[in-house]
């Protein structure tokens, strides 16, 4: 059994959720799936600024319960194609997959979830597609998990289930930089704590419960292309990650480097960085190095880091 997750922009029009259905339907011929989706590009701000349309301040619950309507479309079209495509698939709402939140609306924090629904159509169903994004509450009402939600219910799903999640965005993984401004490096691997800090700073390709679940549990995660998903993408490890920049903001990027046994070499590495670079912020602690600099300067900074000792 795997676990994927499918992003909006992924589901944005007829003949993406097209080509993804045929995807599912190659994968599904070795194993059980299960398919979490996010409401399909624009559409949560869209239903957003509807209910705000006829009141500034909407009841925090309906809200929910409205804006949880796109993931719900998405599940349910997602569903009517791959049937199409002669697939066993059908759609699950969060309610009905029986996964539980509490909290406050809007920022839901997943507590618990009964797997044995999903189970129970895994045994009729080759594959069960979830809406992401929502849960039930203690009182019975949708509450949803706040942006990058379904990256918690796909996560979540997988640590229950003790499968693999394969996150699908429009990028192959995590790197360096930021990748619609300048060709940085991609990871293959990259670990938990520091993917938790990449969502905790703002990145997208991670919410930060998700990040947090996936941490705690020890989940595999691989986060790839869903427009080329035959390649690699980046993986979630427990092994510590030596070099990795970090987007903090548009034009600020964290950088971290962790020594190891070549300590000579990156302490005159770290001495020169420190002459020719202006970092915003420096933290030294144990045997690692964090520095706050400009994104201008990530791509100068991993050249001088790649030239110590093959980190990458």
């Amino acid at each position: 059994m795997i676990v994927f997750k499918f992003g909006g922009k992924s589901l944005a029009s007829k003949e993406k959720i097209s080509k993804i259905a045929k995807y599912i339907k190659s994968r599904c011929k070795k194993e059980k799936l299960i398919v979490v989706v996010s409401a399909m590009a624009d559409t949560t701000d869209r239903l957003i600024e509807t209910a705000k349309s006829y009141s500034k301040n909407p009841c925090e619950r309906e809200l929910d319960a409205f804006v949880s309507c796109g993931e719900n479309l998405s599940a349910s079209l997602l569903s009517i194609k791959l049937c199409s495509l002669g697939v066993r698939a059908c759609s699950l709402l969060g309610w009905q997959a029986k996964i539980f939140a509490s909290g406050n609306f809007g920022h839901g924090t997943i507590t618990s979830v009964d797997k044995s629904y999903i189970e129970s159509r895994l045994a009729e169903y080759d594959c069960v597609v979830v809406a992401g994004f929502q849960a039930e509450n203690e009182n019975g009402n949708i509450i949803t998990l706040g942006r990058g939600g379904s990256d918690t219910t796909a996560v979540a799903l997988g640590a229950v289930f003790g499968c693999p999640v394969e996150i699908y965005s429009d990028f192959d993984g995590i790197f360096a930089g930021d990748p619609r401004r300048e060709n940085y490096k991609k990871y293959k691997q990259v670990d938990f704590e520091t993917a938790l800090r990449y969502a905790q700073t703002g990145a997208k390709v991670l919410s930060e419960q998700s990040a947090q679940i996936a941490k705690d549990a020890q989940t595999q995660v691989v986060c790839k292309s869903s427009s080329k998903p035959h390649l690699c993408g980046t993986k979630l490890t427990s092994i510590p990650t030596p070099f990795v920049g970090i987007n903090v903001k548009e034009n600020l990027c964290e950088v971290e480097i962790v020594f190891n046994e070549n300590l000579q070499k990156i302490a005159k590495t770290v001495q020169f960085l420190l002459k020719k670079v202006n970092f915003q912020h420096l933290t030294i602690k144990a045997q690692t190095i964090t520095l706050v600099i400009k994104q201008d300067d990530l791509k100068f900074v991993e050249n001088e880091i790649a030239k110590i000792n093959q980190l990458f």
